[in-house]
């Protein structure tokens, strides 16, 4: 199997989008000034969406669009990444890496098909909100 180099092609990949990335105007100042506005969003109690608002705003929407591209980028390699590994080296992984790496290949897994969100439950929302306006 030669899954060593499927790695380099995606780190090759990575780094010529990063690359792009830093033509179009993303500065090493960009990414302190973010990080920065993180941890003080995380010392306030913010998490998840919260975090992001926090992050973003005042951001003018350039940057924001910059920064969205390179997380899409980002989150590419490691499911990447996480698709090649296998069992042994998984296990092998640090506890926080690897609970992000589980959780890649489960999002990986989960799109589209049959059991993906979004199924049969909107039939079901849909069939008991015409219930409801019948019955009025």
């Amino acid at each position: 199997y030669g899954g060593q180099w499927d790695i380099a092609e995606a780190a090759k990949k990575l780094t010529a989008d990063l690359a792009m990335l830093k033509q179009k105007g993303l500065t090493n100042e960009m990414y302190k000034a973010r990080e920065e506005k993180r941890k003080e969003g995380r010392k306030a109690g913010l998490k998840g969406k919260d975090l992001l608002a926090h992050i973003v705003d005042g951001a003018p929407a350039e940057e924001v669009e910059l920064f969205a591209t390179h997380d899409e980028t980002i989150k590419a390699f490691e499911k990447t990444v996480a698709s090649l590994l296998t069992d042994e080296q998984m296990e092998a992984l640090p506890g926080k890496s690897q609970k992000k790496m589980k959780m890649m290949m489960k999002e990986k897994r989960s799109k589209g098909g049959k059991g993906s969100k979004g199924g049969k439950g909107k039939r079901k929302k849909k069939a008991a909100e015409e219930a409801d306006s019948s019955d009025q």
